[in-house]
């Protein structure tokens, strides 16, 4: 929905990034001078440490995409844990990297999602 308001729906593709011993698949991806990855990734869990997985799962998965020859962008299409307990900062500092790395990766959230297509619309 967020897509096709933005315009950009019918130019998503699904796309894989070749990185030095994997490829990692992605359903949703769009070309604007970088390739941009969107991954949903629900981290609105109770329990912190099935959010604790999740992320190091991820962050894991950074890590190997960080050795892709591309650069490009991942967003996190997150709805983040309802009680916090410390664990957003946890969740930030893992998976935010915005350092203009060849690799670049934010969390995107309901409330956030607006300015992130804003960036897209043309």
């Amino acid at each position: 929905m967020y897509f096709v308001e933005a315009g950009i729906a019918d130019k998503m593709t699904s796309r894989s990034v070749k990185t030095r011993t994997d490829m990692i698949q992605f359903d949703q991806a769009y070309k604007n001078g970088v390739w941009n990855y969107f991954q949903p990734l629900n981290l609105n869990l109770k329990k912190s440490d099935s959010i604790k997985s999740k992320v190091y799962k991820w962050k894991g998965i950074l890590s190997e995409i960080e050795t892709a020859e591309e650069d490009l962008k991942l967003f996190f299409l997150t709805e983040m844990p309802e009680s916090n307990n410390g664990i957003s900062k946890f969740i930030h500092e893992l998976l935010t990297n915005k350092t203009g790395n060849k690799i670049q990766s934010e969390l995107i959230t309901p409330d956030s999602v607006n300015e992130l297509l804003n960036r897209f619309k043309h």
